[in-house]
């Protein structure tokens, strides 16, 4: 939940630094069009919500059977993380490529890189349930 929380804020804070990027970095004279920066942001926005569906998908499912196998809950851990790690990943990627300079950019790396870190430790708390309870 918190490397969700932090991912959605790390993809509104990309999202608020868009403003001011020229549609064409070449050449400023030229405004026709939408900058790459900007559709990317939109992608991440859209694996945001991918992942928060996935992860509510997820939650219901496992509140209404309780008594899942392992496997079952192993499939639900990749369904709900997956996503949410590429977007993390991807959203890393394009904020060091584009807003590495601007403190709305430098947010955005640090609340990606703290989502990551959470998705980390989910992972380790998630291995250890499975070695209290096989």
């Amino acid at each position: 939940m918190l490397a969700l929380s932090a991912c959605g804020l790390a993809s509104l804070c990309l999202w608020g630094a868009t403003e001011g990027v020229p549609e064409n970095p070449n050449n400023p004279a030229d405004v026709a069009g939408i900058p790459a920066f900007a559709m990317y942001v939109v992608i991440l926005l859209f694996l945001f919500l991918v992942s928060l569906f996935c992860m509510a998908i997820v939650c219901l499912v496992e509140r209404y059977f309780s008594n899942v196998n392992k496997s079952w809950r192993i499939i639900a851990y990749c369904f709900w993380a997956f996503p949410l790690f590429i977007n993390s990943g991807l959203g890393l990627l394009i904020s060091f490529a584009y807003n590495y300079g601007e403190p709305l950019g430098l947010s955005a790396i640090s609340l990606y890189v703290l989502s990551i870190i959470f998705l980390i430790f989910s992972l380790i708390r998630f291995g250890a349930s499975f070695a209290e309870h096989p």
